[in-house]
């Protein structure tokens, strides 16, 4: 279970940073008179500096959370 729980992580960890990257990026688009967006230099550096940033955090948390639900059961 531990260890399905991790691949789980694994996989869904990078998806859930990057939706959530493309969601912040959404802040840092300039309106077009056409009524379209466009990205400015502040967007790729956002989406570059909050993807890594979430998805650290959230493997990081998952990992502890995982070892926290599930002990180890090797004794100390």
């Amino acid at each position: 279970m531990k260890l399905t729980l991790r691949i789980l992580l694994v996989f869904v960890s990078p998806l859930i940073a990057y939706f959530s990257a493309m969601w912040g990026e959404r802040f840092t688009l300039a309106p077009l008179r056409s009524g379209g967006y466009e990205g400015t230099p502040l967007t790729a550096v956002e989406f570059f500096t909050v993807f890594p940033l979430i998805l650290i955090a959230l493997l990081i948390a998952g990992h502890f959370v995982i070892n926290r639900y599930f002990p180890s059961t090797h004794s100390k």
